[in-house]
């Protein structure tokens, strides 16, 4: 999403899957893209050696010892791929029919990240990242790290909350300085990434309770990350007042 815009929007932006019963021409069609050039990689990924590629989607195959079973057939989308999957996918609801194909044939969802833009200014960085590194929250994450990096002299802060060997992590960033905007927009990423259990019980949740993404989003970050204000008269910091929690849709 590029557009310096005012509405807020909550979207995927990746997701990984694999299959042993499945050809990466099946798996293609069942993305409905059948009608879209993939082209074969010079070089595999992921330890595959194999890899058709079209528009940021990437079906690897080819990895492994096939005697044993292989590494079977691997798709994955980045951000931006997952937007050409929604725009050109054949399917009639292509989130909701992917994940009926995934779960009907007992595939597993690897990784799948879940983004909130903030284009309105519901967020305030600076403020985030401050309450981050003051440890002015409550989580069952035990580690988070703020950090702060330069582009074309904008200051752009992020805040990570939770392990990368974890299967859920936060990850709270000025996007508009990451992507080098000068112009003053804001642009203020939540970012949720889960693996295997947690990202199957996401996309669980959305197709089996017919629950929209925002929903399950708020819903699941609820749990794991309540922004609180500080209280001189009371040390526990479980009986702080909420300044902000993630009620986002």
């Amino acid at each position: 999403m590029e557009s310096n815009i005012d509405e807020n929007v909550i979207l995927f932006d990746w997701l990984s899957f694999t299959s042993k019963k499945h050809s990466p021409e099946e798996l293609i069609k069942a993305l409905g893209l059948s009608h879209c050039n993939f082209t074969l990689c010079d070089k595999g990924v992921n330890g595959y050696k194999s890899r058709l590629y079209y528009d940021h989607i990437s079906v690897c195959y080819d990895g492994g010892n096939e005697k044993n079973g292989g590494m079977g057939v691997n798709v994955f989308m980045s951000g931006q791929g997952c937007r050409v999957f929604e725009s050109m996918s054949t399917l009639k609801n292509p989130w909701v029919d992917l994940f009926h194909f995934i779960f009907s044939n007992d595939l597993n969802i690897a990784r799948l990240d879940v983004a909130y833009d903030d284009h309105s200014g519901v967020l305030d960085i600076k403020r985030v990242c401050s309450d981050v590194y003051n440890h002015l929250y409550i989580s069952p994450f035990r580690t988070h790290e703020v950090t702060s990096s330069y582009r074309h002299n904008i200051e752009g802060l992020s805040a990570v909350i939770g392990s990368m060997k974890s299967m859920l992590l936060v990850r709270i960033y000025d996007k508009a300085a990451e992507r080098g905007y000068t112009d003053g927009r804001h642009w203020v990423r939540v970012e949720m990434q889960m693996r295997d259990a947690r990202a199957n019980a996401f996309a669980h949740a959305m197709f089996e309770e017919d629950t929209s993404i925002g929903e399950v989003f708020a819903g699941v970050l609820l749990n794991y990350l309540r922004f609180v204000e500080p209280d001189e008269t009371d040390s526990n910091k479980s009986r702080f007042l909420s300044f902000f929690c993630f009620r986002l849709c």
